[in-house]
């Protein structure tokens, strides 16, 4: 997905140019619209915030899975993290 194209389609369904100005020359709505290239990097990337943080101890068990969103069939991945 592009932002842009996203940003195009919410100016037509009235949203307000100021918020959509904004919107284009702020970097992390653009990072966010703009979606990802790789899955397995965006699951890698979650992973390994979701184990990095603070409050997670290292006896909870965190697990990636993938929804096919033209399947719904689940699938669990075996994802390499960089080491810390």
């Amino acid at each position: 997905m592009h932002s842009e194209h996203l940003l195009e389609a919410l100016e037509q369904t009235g949203t307000a140019p100021e918020q959509i100005a904004a919107a284009r020359h702020d970097e992390r709505v653009v990072h966010v619209l703009a979606g990802f290239e790789r899955l397995e990097d965006e699951v890698a990337a979650s992973l390994c915030a979701i184990r990095e943080h603070a409050l997670m101890t290292a006896h909870v068990r965190v697990t990636d899975c993938t929804i096919d969103v033209r399947t719904g069939a689940l699938t669990t991945r075996k994802v390499k993290l960089p080491l810390s």
